[in-house]
């Protein structure tokens, strides 16, 4: 039985809670999460990042590169969790790079036995 319309809420960055921690030395890992909670229903998306060195016009650069992204959802006592894998993900940048508010990925994300 699908949930009606009003089941639904917001998941955007005025709805979230966003925690997580940086690298600490240069080829560290970082992680970004983002949740949102109403009544006993929970929403969290995490990005995984890490620092790798890659080869830029001869020179190698140190970049940061998304790893892993992880919804997870969870009404109740019920949880379901939907995982990038490695193929979905070709993101990297300078470390020093910003991003606007409007910038969208595209990930395929999967969850073992569920349809």
């Amino acid at each position: 039985m699908r949930p009606e319309i009003k089941d639904y809420f917001k998941f955007d960055l005025t709805s979230t809670k966003i925690s997580g921690y940086c690298a600490r030395k240069a080829k560290g890992d970082a992680l970004l999460t983002a949740t949102a909670e109403r009544e006993d229903r929970k929403k969290v998306m995490k990005f995984y990042f890490a620092t790798k060195t890659v080869l830029v016009k001869k020179y190698e650069e140190l970049r940061w590169q998304l790893r892993k992204v992880v919804y997870s959802e969870t009404y109740g006592d019920d949880t379901v969790t939907f995982e990038s894998d490695n193929s979905s993900i070709i993101i990297t940048a300078p470390l020093p790079q910003k991003y606007v508010c409007k910038d969208r990925i595209n990930i395929t994300m999967h969850c073992q036995g569920f349809r």
